[in-house]
């Protein structure tokens, strides 16, 4: 059985990926993500990305399409996600941003069917949760990455 990955302290010349669902874009400017896209959810310790080290868009994309739908076993569909990046550098100048932090995730090998392991997996940490300057900081240094589906189809 393999270990768990080690965490890593990751550079602020990284890369993190922030998976948006198609229909959480802003209201009023389709082109940017709803700020409601950079809130910690109740029960978790950041905001979950993926850093650029253990990962590309192509194939975080791919392992979303590898996992179930909450609380349903039906996979998700890569389609349905854009991909925004964020400087790590520039998130950890944001005041009231305490980490970012990498966070792999392990669930087994093999990997159990709908939950994939994710070694590319980080958390940024905020003092406030749901603090909306933060979450409007995070939203507007956003990134869009357009992602060629044929690259993720062939990881399929």
């Amino acid at each position: 059985m393999q270990e768990v990955w080690e965490k890593e302290k990751i550079s602020d010349k990284s890369i993190l990926y922030r998976f948006v669902h198609k229909t959480r874009m802003d209201r009023k400017n389709r082109r940017i993500p709803s700020e409601s896209n950079f809130s910690i959810k109740k029960g978790e310790d950041g905001l979950s990305v993926d850093w650029d080290k253990y990962t590309t868009p192509a194939k975080s994309l791919a392992r979303i399409s590898r996992t179930y739908k909450y609380g349903k076993e039906v996979f998700k569909s890569y389609t349905d996600f854009y991909v925004f990046s964020l400087k790590s550098g520039f998130v950890r100048m944001i005041p009231d941003i305490r980490d970012v932090s990498h966070d792999p995730i392990f669930n087994g090998d093999p990997e159990p069917i709908g939950n994939p392991n994710n070694r590319a997996h980080s958390l940024i940490k905020f003092d406030y949760h749901n603090d909306p300057e933060v979450r409007l900081k995070l939203r507007d240094h956003a990134e869009r990455i357009t992602v060629n589906e044929s690259q993720v189809d062939k990881l399929l």
